[in-house]
């Protein structure tokens, strides 16, 4: 029996937030520590804080109140998306089919890189493991098995920093120890459908009947079924270039305000930081959705499509700008702002409208802001920015927004 007749391999990040913070704050490793301050709550925590008692979602007041030895951290997204990018790009070097599927983790088909490499599943898993850990100095939990559902079972057996595959012949022993409440996927009130009808492990439900399945169970449940017997149901969503729609950046701001020109300079910041991965990628935008959340968590959204296709802050905000007040109200609360661009394409398939302002002017603007762009890879994120962020980024320490060269490894 072939054992891999797909070899489907996840990368989780261990205690991803603050293993970031850690590495360009060498100096904390031995300390307790949390991520999440700017949100009021815990986000993530390493295991010297898990093992005195701080749990995800626990108030930063009560950390404090009753660890008063964590050290506690804004959350620098940021730096972690340019984790990221490198995690997905080490990946990359020993398969094309990798499916980004959050911040801290990536999913990836490695069936046919032992020919290519001369390897087995668990030493091309090993040799991406210790890349990963080598060139990020993070540590990661690696699984491998025969589809998503199982290989996302195996990094998590063994973690921090675990190694774990899964071949199809062990698959029961694995899943007769897999309470059904772990099962990725399944939620709190499936859980307890599941207890109501007798199955307690993930064995219980691989081993029931398939008419039963069938005719019970709902389609996603279904697929859960076929996935915890072995086979390959849910198709790896490869992100490559040609297969991104948009590009998003939300971000809470603490504490909320009323103010009008810093909850602006927090939009700015973020249309800034978005147009900057849409130059990283080689993308320019046509449309763009932009939106305030209250401290209610309502939403105040505006949707424009741009006259011509953008890769730089000026003309989104110039639009923004103009239209500010249909969606910011006075006297109200304000916790976060976000936007997201979209009808992606290269530069070179850009055409204006008659209307437009001129590509050519357009494209001296993009020439601009590559030095601005090497100016924030060499010195730091937000080295240079546009001064309608000024309010937003005037209290912050550039320690706690920039990440050391060293620790980022070797390029890609």
């Amino acid at each position: 029996m072939n054992q891999f007749p797909r070899a489907i391999l996840h990368v989780d990040g261990d205690f991803f937030f603050v293993s970031c913070e850690l590495a360009s704050k060498p100096w904390l490793k031995d300390r307790p520590v949390v991520t999440g301050h700017e949100r009021g709550i815990a986000t993530a925590m390493n295991p010297a804080a898990k093992k005195l008692g701080v749990t995800r979602g626990m108030p930063v007041y009560r950390i404090r109140k009753l660890y008063p030895s964590v050290i506690i951290l804004n959350s620098n997204y940021d730096d972690y998306e340019i984790y990221a990018r490198r995690m997905y790009a080490i990946v990359r070097r020993y398969t094309p089919v990798v499916e980004e599927y959050s911040i801290d983790e990536c999913f990836a088909d490695i069936t046919d890189s032992p020919e290519r490499f001369k390897m087995g599943y668990e030493e091309i898993a090993r040799s991406i493991k210790q890349d990963l850990e080598t060139e990020l100095g993070l540590s990661f939990s690696v699984g491998v098995s025969v589809n998503k559902v199982t290989a996302k079972m195996a990094s998590k057996w063994n973690k921090p920093s675990g190694l774990t595959l899964i071949p199809l012949g062990e698959l029961p022993k694995y899943l007769s120890m897999l309470p059904v409440s772990k099962i990725w996927g399944v939620g709190r009130s499936t859980s307890v459908m599941f207890r109501k009808l007798g199955i307690v492990s993930a064995l219980d439900y691989a081993q029931k009947d398939p008419n039963w399945v069938q005719t019970t169970m709902s389609k996603p449940c279904r697929e859960l079924y076929e996935e915890l017997r072995g086979v390959f149901v849910h198709k790896l969503g490869e992100n490559t270039e040609s297969d991104q729609v948009s590009i998003s950046r939300t971000r809470t701001f603490k504490p909320s305000s009323k103010e009008r020109d810093l909850i602006y300079a927090q939009l700015s910041k973020n249309v800034e930081a978005v147009c900057g991965r849409l130059r990283r990628n080689g993308f320019w935008a046509r449309w763009f959705s932009c939106f305030l959340k209250t401290q209610d968590f309502s939403y105040r959204r505006l949707e424009v499509r741009l006259p011509q296709a953008v890769c730089t802050p000026e003309v989104i905000l110039s639009v923004i700008r103009s239209r500010f007040d249909e969606i910011y109200k006075p006297g109200i609360l304000y916790r976060a702002s976000g936007i997201t661009v979209g009808d992606l394409t290269r530069s070179e398939g850009l055409s204006g409208s008659l209307f437009a302002e001129p590509a050519e002017k357009t494209l001296k603007a993009g020439r601009i802001y590559e030095a601005i762009d090497l100016l924030s890879h060499r010195y730091g994120y937000n080295s240079v920015f546009l001064g309608s962020s000024f309010e937003a980024l005037k209290g912050q320490k550039p320690e706690l927004r920039h990440i050391g060269i060293p620790f980022l490894g070797r390029a890609a």
